[in-house]
């Protein structure tokens, strides 16, 4: 017996759908490709189960499809495990001056930790102190302000102590920022001024201030193609000479195709009209059964008493003034 379509029906007893390969309709051949065998059991999409994030441990409702995809509860757990796996690490402008000095004088810290849930931006693991770099703008938004209150209160329970500085007071004197941090939270220095992790560790730019990832010789892929070209890794490119018209006695800089402005324009004019409207010659030029015009230097086809319409409307006039 013949299905839909014209197909054999599924060779599973209690399916009457249109075969699409190996005799089995296209639901069941899914299956057989998927787990190795037609029939096998599948559980329903829509039907959901819980499974504890990976970070937290907080108990989350998945469904059940996506119970190995769906790992962690938040976009900030799932940014933890991130980091914690050393995929991403963001460091902003002040956070690597901030790091600088504190490293000048000797402090012992880590960056980006996953703490208590949360990712302190300085942890001194000796002092138990953690360190956040705050922009203006973004911390002092009211959901930001509330969040930051809520990562205080879980980084102080967990034993730490936190300080909170902004960014600008740190782009303005990062000297100054860290000696006050010092003497404020009592930081342990052991006079070597190094760090914890260092660039080549974090696997970044060795360049200070530059955060993107390495490509060769402990450079990233901007400042190692500025070393193979002018061989300084912070060289600036020189400025490309001036260009000017190149018309004849036209002084104008360059606009495009070796012209300035209105040369261009002109140009692309006398194109348009020769791609266009399949004219082979420039408009007003003398074709080749037509006289030219009988001033010198002059290639417009004749058209009054030897003249082009130029050269012709002009000798009227002056014949005008004359009389």
């Amino acid at each position: 017996m013949r299905g839909r379509k014209g197909r054999p029906p599924c060779s599973i007893a209690s399916c009457n759908k249109p075969s699409v390969a190996r005799g089995w309709c296209g639901l069941h051949y899914d299956h057989w490709r998927t787990h190795g065998d037609p029939e096998a059991k599948v559980r329903p999409r829509g039907v959901t189960t819980y499974r504890a994030c990976l970070v937290c441990g907080k108990e989350i409702r998945v469904i059940a499809a996506l119970v190995k995809r769906k790992k962690f509860c938040s976009h900030s757990c799932n940014s933890i495990a991130q980091i914690q796996r050393g995929v991403v690490r963001a460091y902003s402008k002040p956070e690597c001056q901030l790091a600088e000095a504190l490293s000048q004088l000797g402090v012992k810290y880590e960056w980006q930790v996953p703490l208590a849930g949360y990712v302190a931006d300085f942890l001194v693991r000796k002092s138990r102190v953690v360190i956040e770099v705050d922009g203006e703008y973004w911390h002092a938004l009211p959901e930001n302000v509330e969040r930051d209150a809520k990562k205080d209160a879980a980084l102080s329970s967990a034993g730490y102590r936190v300080y909170r500085i902004p960014s600008l007071t740190v782009v303005k004197d990062a000297a100054g920022a860290a000696e006050s941090l010092v003497s404020k939270a009592g930081l342990i220095t052991n006079g070597q001024g190094r760090l914890v992790l260092t660039p080549h560790e974090l696997r970044v730019c060795s360049v200070f201030g530059c955060n993107r990832p390495l490509k060769a010789r402990q450079l990233c892929g901007a400042h190692y193609l500025r070393l193979r070209i002018y061989g300084d890794p912070l060289a600036a490119a020189p400025a490309p000479p001036p260009r000017y018209c190149s018309v004849e006695g036209c002084g104008q800089p360059h606009c495009a195709n070796g012209y300035c402005r209105l040369h261009n324009q002109r140009h692309q004019t006398e194109l348009y009209w020769l791609t266009h409207r399949r004219i082979r010659k420039p408009v007003g030029a003398a074709g080749p059964n037509e006289s030219v015009c009988s001033v010198e230097e002059c290639l417009r086809a004749a058209k009054h008493l030897g003249l082009c319409n130029r050269h012709y409307q002009q000798q009227w006039r002056q014949r005008r003034m004359a009389a």
